[in-house]
């Protein structure tokens, strides 16, 4: 082999690991959300009460909390099931009482426990198990005053019903919100198909890697915007199916 031949076999072996490179670190994070929260029916607080305040429903706010956190201040209107007790039960009849054929939006302080719990319990056939997606952060932020009903406030170890805290954000928080969510995201996802379409016809390995990084980037960055139509179409359509 020439060492012209022998250069151009290194550029293409290097070509291939870093497209592996690019490939692996761009699907990782997708597999390892479709691993942990993939087989879960994902539910927003808004969503689920929603759900709890239907006439007759059948939805119950399941608190994963341990016992001593979930009596020392919880939820109004929140029952509480272990995530350990949850995990410790083999099979359906030794679901408790309470909590049979019922749909079960299971939460805990951030969404990570009550995810398990949840996969756990739809991998031993309760079909109407559904997670409420943030936890218990996420569901305080989605309280719409600074006085709630059932549901959007505490109940202490005392009985006391203690308000969630409230702060309105001021119109200019709420534009800077708006102007990163949308106008910047979209400016400089284009933006990074600049390098791209003037790197295109390189053929140093390193500006390849740059070029393939960049447009990886564009499509992770757009990847997110249709993965989360996608879900909200899918928890839509199973929740038509559960009720």
């Amino acid at each position: 082999m020439t060492q012209t031949e022998q250069i151009e076999t290194y550029k293409y072996r290097t070509h291939l690991v870093v497209l592996g490179i690019i490939l692996a670190v761009g699907l990782a994070p997708l597999l390892f959300y479709w691993l942990f929260y993939g087989q879960v029916t994902m539910v927003t607080p808004i969503e689920a009460k929603k759900l709890l305040r239907m006439p007759n429903s059948p939805a119950i706010l399941v608190d994963t909390s341990p016992c001593d956190e979930f009596n020392s201040i919880h939820i109004d209107g929140a029952q509480n099931w272990p995530a350990a007790e949850i995990l410790a039960v083999d099979s359906r009849d030794e679901v408790p009482k309470q909590f049979r054929d019922k749909t079960l939006l299971l939460m805990c302080n951030v969404g990570i426990a009550s995810t398990s719990a949840a996969k756990y319990l739809i991998g031993m056939g309760l079909e109407k198990v559904m997670n409420v997606r943030g936890g218990t952060q996420e569901w305080i932020a989605s309280v719409a005053g600074p006085k709630g009903d059932v549901f959007d406030r505490w109940i202490k170890e005392s009985g006391e019903i203690v308000e969630f805290p409230f702060r309105q954000s001021p119109w200019h928080e709420q534009l800077l919100i708006v102007m990163g969510a949308f106008p910047i995201k979209i400016s400089y996802t284009v933006l990074s198909l600049v390098p791209a379409i003037i790197l295109w016809r390189s053929k140093s390995p390193e500006l390849a890697a740059l070029r393939w990084a960049m447009i990886f980037f564009f499509v992770g960055e757009n990847w997110v915007c249709f993965t989360f139509v996608g879900i909200k179409i899918a928890l839509h359509n199973r929740k038509k199916q559960m009720f």
